[in-house]
């Protein structure tokens, strides 16, 4: 990716880009927020509404932004990508996809911030342990 290597700044539009890319060829609203309302099977909680959706992927990137910048320990970057990470899942801003658009902008959140070596983390029930 041309936005790692000149050190830019997460964005909205990035997060597109990067869904396009990674649907290409298997999705026809690739890289363009949800037109209809989705869901998760099996979680207890609502996704955003579609007017909600561009509102709060902004707020997640700037939000998300000023905690990596203002953290105190790398312990503090990686909650704040974690959190961001599910608050993402919770959106779900794409109509297919999130998932794998999501792991993946949490580890360039991890290269960005400097905190890209831990080896891992486990999802289980919208908890992330980190190892």
């Amino acid at each position: 990716m041309n936005h790692l290597a000149n050190n830019d700044k997460l964005s909205v539009s990035i997060i597109k880009e990067l869904h396009a890319d990674l649907i290409d060829r298997l999705q026809y609203d690739k890289g363009q927020f949800k037109k209809n309302e989705n869901m998760i099977i099996g979680t207890e909680f609502q996704t955003a509404s579609l007017p909600q959706t561009p509102f709060l992927i902004q707020q997640l990137v700037y939000n998300l932004e000023y905690r990596l910048e203002n953290a105190a320990t790398e312990e503090e970057k990686l909650e704040s990508i974690l959190d961001k990470y599910n608050q993402l899942e919770g959106i779900h801003p794409f109509s297919v996809g999130d998932g794998r658009r999501g792991r993946i902008l949490m580890n360039i959140g991890k290269f960005l911030s400097g905190s890209a070596h831990y080896k891992g983390y486990y999802r289980q029930k919208n908890t992330h342990i980190l190892f």
